[in-house]
């Protein structure tokens, strides 16, 4: 009996794959990140290169603006000054017409008629005041005295007090001393007397210790204003004292 032929078993189609395709799909897309994220860190280097510079240009416009804004004060503080001294010079050259204000009915200096006056002590005593003083044994009731004291081995006290002269005064007289009601004996003292606005060069200067007196009598034919400085040079600390001008007055 014949055999029945042997059938040779079906070929089975192989499947695609899949498997590669994914691959390339993977490896294109993360390509795709690596161009778009350069192109991405291109820009930001651009925008910030692009910030730099005008960071750079914003720092240079403001050291400009500054040295102009430096110039117009210079210029400010110099024209103050100019005009400052057009002050002081008017100031200086405004002498009264008429009575002399600067005097009483005696002839004498007297404080309320004081143009200007600095404070005389930094330590807090006193000010510039009138007042009875004795000067070298006498007593005097006419005049302006500053009250001071030292509070410690570096404090300096002292003040100043400024009059016009009266038109046609030719002559300014009077006593400097200091007060020997004060209760410090030991002190020195500078007194002064200025043709303003020269405060710096004095027409008339001495220094006084306790006890001490100086007479003036000064030429003011050709001034307008005069300042009275007091100045403590060394003293006891912590022990007021008073210093000053008595029996002070101008005369034609």
């Amino acid at each position: 009996m014949d055999q029945p032929p042997v059938m040779d078993p079906p070929v089975k189609d192989k499947p695609p794959r899949k498997r590669r395709v994914t691959a390339n799909r993977a490896r294109l897309a993360f390509e795709a990140v690596l161009a778009v994220t350069a192109v991405i860190s291109v820009f930001i280097a651009l925008a910030k290169n692009d910030e730099a510079k005008q960071s750079q240009q914003q720092e240079q416009n403001l050291s400009v603006e500054i040295t102009n804004l430096v110039e117009e004060v210079d210029d400010g503080n110099a024209e103050i000054e100019a005009l400052q001294g057009q002050i002081d010079e008017l100031e200086a050259s405004d002498a009264p017409s008429g009575d002399p204000a600067a005097e009483d009915a005696s002839g004498f200096l007297v404080l309320e008629n004081a143009v200007d006056t600095g404070a005389c002590d930094d330590y807090g005593y006193g000010n510039w005041a009138e007042q009875a003083v004795q000067y070298a044994g006498d007593p005097y009731s006419r005049g302006f005295n500053c009250g001071m004291a030292k509070g410690n081995a570096t404090d300096t006290a002292g003040g100043y007090i400024d009059f016009l002269v009266p038109e046609g005064a030719v002559t300014l007289s009077g006593l400097a001393g200091i007060d020997e009601n004060s209760d410090a004996t030991d002190m020195q003292v500078s007194v002064a007397i200025y043709s303003v606005p020269n405060v710096t060069d004095p027409v008339w200067s001495a220094e006084l210790a306790y006890g001490g007196l100086e007479a003036f009598e000064l030429d003011v034919s050709a001034v307008s204003r005069v300042r009275f400085e007091v100045t403590m040079l060394d003293a006891e600390e912590s022990k007021q004292f008073t210093a000053g001008f008595a029996d002070v007055r101008f005369t034609a």
